[in-house]
């Protein structure tokens, strides 16, 4: 929690003050928030470490023919491009198609 008109130096390398430091009683979230933020170490991710980026990542290199079905109920088949963190390129009836990975509700093998 950041405070306007507390000095830098009452607060953690995070920028976020203790609750033995701040100038009015915490919000019970907030306490929770700082030692969250104290108490655990950050690990970045290794690249294609999800079971979902190996899944999709394996579909892409079998240049197999995918369903995906969306969140909204419409159908798509095609085969994988590409894809990274937010988005699934699909090439559909020779055309790509950029699918946002949040508007996916399943990918299966076949058409």
């Amino acid at each position: 929690m950041r405070v306007e008109g507390v000095e830098p130096s009452r607060a953690n390398a995070h920028g976020i003050l203790s609750p033995a430091r701040l100038p009015i009683p915490p919000h019970p979230l907030e306490f929770v928030l700082y030692f969250i933020l104290e108490e655990v170490e950050m690990i970045p991710m290794e690249k294609n470490e999800s079971v979902q980026d190996e899944f999709i990542e394996e579909l892409k290199r079998k240049n197999a023919t995918v369903t995906v079905f969306l969140t909204r109920g419409n159908r798509i088949t095609g085969k994988i491009l590409n894809h990274d963190k937010y988005t699934v390129l699909l090439e559909v009836e020779g055309e790509p198609n950029l699918i946002y990975k949040h508007a996916i509700s399943t990918i299966v093998l076949g058409g």
